[in-house]
């Protein structure tokens, strides 16, 4: 298996159920590739899919710190500020 998909993916699944050949790269498939390339971007374009772009991490897996709640002075069970003692 290879490391990473290629860009673009193209089977004949009557002939390879198992997509094992790629035709892609296949000058013969040029115009099919073309075809579904248009008929993929007329789909995005009506659903308003967002699937080509990337999505935003938490902050956490960007690398910064997840962000503590801001310490206030601490409350009773009624609401109001606890007396100092």
């Amino acid at each position: 298996m290879a490391d990473r998909r290629p860009e673009e993916e193209l089977y004949n699944i009557r002939d390879d159920p198992w997509e094992v050949k790629n035709l892609a790269g296949s000058d013969k498939h040029q115009d099919a590739l073309k075809t579904m390339r248009g008929r993929l971007e007329a789909w995005i374009k009506k659903t308003g899919d967002k699937g080509r772009f990337p999505e935003k991490k938490p902050p956490e897996k960007q690398g910064q710190k997840k962000q503590k709640p801001k310490k206030g002075k601490r409350k009773d069970k009624a609401g109001e500020p606890e007396a100092k003692q």
